[in-house]
């Protein structure tokens, strides 16, 4: 799984008591001289006989994002023929598609016709989740003690130069936008809005070969949370208490589409601390089938969006003008 920065605008350091934390760069690119680079107009690329992506630059960019994943709803919505799917992710928008049933030419206009589309599209529907995390668990803990490492909280800490309780005060303080689903069924590439929370870390030396499902972890700017057990090389600072995987239909709550795949492009997490009792009483509901998902679905005014956050101010707005919850 690639990790990259997410460029917003202006880096700050998270806002913690030490005040002795540095500023995390979130630029990175590969023009000379470092600079990084959005495409004025998107690149489109044939990788395959079944497959073309459009590259919008060479940075993670939140309005580039917001830009790939309305020309590919724009896409979806077309109901070309021979067009299996449009697949947003990080900085392009990838394009499955059926060679016998269309053509290279008909999918460049439709490409063509969406981005124009795309650029009108002042308003979208996000569903923010709260998503509960027990933080420095002793699952976490035991599996850097397995594969002989420092206690991955601990090592984000001083990578940061934060306590560990600050790592979590900024995990916990910022909403993160879900720029791309992918790699394995039900993982997510999550960044956070507000960048003075932004936390960052190295992935391990050697990847683990094994990783508890629901595992919180952390690699360069990226939050993702393991769908169900396997290798990995993210820091390992917590447990959700909740799936956003369910592979099997038996039993499978209403609020997941027919692949189990709960998370989506466009979402935004918060993810909230709670205890070993608590973390305990939501895993009990989930197996029981009593657990509801704190989740609220809103109508996001793009353009106040795109600047309050890239101004780092959505986290402090009140009231959130930019959103509205719908009915």
């Amino acid at each position: 799984m690639v990790t990259a920065p997410m460029r917003l605008r202006w880096p700050r350091p998270c806002s913690t008591s030490s005040g002795n934390r540095a500023a995390v760069s979130l630029r990175s690119g590969t023009e000379p001289g470092g600079k990084t680079m959005i495409h004025e107009d998107p690149v489109i690329r044939v990788l395959s006989d079944n497959y073309l992506t459009v590259e919008f630059g060479d940075v993670i960019d939140l309005r580039e994002n917001f830009r790939l994943q309305a020309a590919g709803r724009v896409i979806d919505g077309m109901k070309i023929d021979g067009v299996i799917e449009a697949v947003p992710h990080l900085r392009s928008l990838g394009i499955v598609f059926d060679r016998a049933r269309t053509s290279l030419d008909r999918l460049r206009a439709a490409v063509t016709e969406a981005l124009a589309s795309a650029e009108s599209v002042d308003r979208i529907t996000s569903r923010l989740f709260r998503i509960p995390v027990w933080y420095d668990d002793p699952f976490s803990a035991a599996l850097a003690e397995h594969f002989k490492v420092e206690n991955n909280l601990e090592f984000m800490a001083q990578a940061n130069g934060l306590t560990p309780d600050e790592v979590i005060a900024c995990h916990t303080g910022t909403d993160f936008w879900i720029a791309a689903v992918g790699f394995v069924p039900g993982c997510f590439w999550a960044y956070p809005l507000d960048e003075s929370k932004a936390l960052t870390a190295p992935k391990y030396a050697i990847p683990r070969d094994r990783t508890p499902s629901r595992t919180v972890a952390l690699a360069g700017l990226t939050t993702t949370i393991y769908p169900y057990p396997g290798p990995g090389g993210y820091q390992c600072i917590g447990r959700s208490a909740v799936h956003l995987y369910q592979a099997r239909p038996e039993g499978r709550d209403p609020l997941f589409p027919e692949d189990g795949v709960l998370v989506r492009p466009g979402d935004r997490h918060r993810y909230h601390s709670v205890d070993a009792l608590e973390y305990e009483a939501i895993r009990e509901r989930v197996r029981s089938g009593d657990y509801a998902f704190d989740l609220k679905e809103e109508e996001i005014d793009v353009e106040s969006f795109l600047a309050e956050n890239e101004t780092g101010g959505a986290q402090n707005a009140t009231p959130r003008q930019n959103v509205k919850a719908v009915s």
